[in-house]
């Protein structure tokens, strides 16, 4: 789903909402001790992007760009390109399959 585009200020809610929201499912999806997200903005209008997010999950940290129209995130993938495009209503699970992947890699 494609939202509207808009000034920091008028996506900034909308982001914080989703940020909130991912933060919930994320506890009650996962055995995990201690979840974060964090939303920052971009410092640089020119950029096709204007929100930074960062998950950290009991310790592993996975980090995502916005894309402008705020129609997906887009993750840093395992060889650290921001190339995995995931859209918003999916952040939870793929963050979920990234963890246990993470986990079995470490583990």
């Amino acid at each position: 789903m494609t939202r509207r585009a808009g000034t920091w200020a008028e996506q900034r809610p909308l982001m914080l909402k989703l940020c909130r929201d991912w933060k919930t499912d994320l506890e009650t999806r996962l055995p995990a001790r201690n979840v974060v997200v964090e939303l920052h903005p971009e410092s640089a209008p020119t950029t096709p992007w204007n929100w930074f997010l960062a998950f950290d999950i009991d310790g592993i940290e996975f980090e995502a760009l916005v894309i402008h129209d705020l129609s997906a995130a887009v993750f840093e993938d395992d060889t650290g390109v921001f190339d995995d495009h995931v859209k918003f209503e999916d952040v939870p699970a793929y963050l979920a399959r990234r963890l246990k992947q993470a986990r079995s890699v470490a583990g």
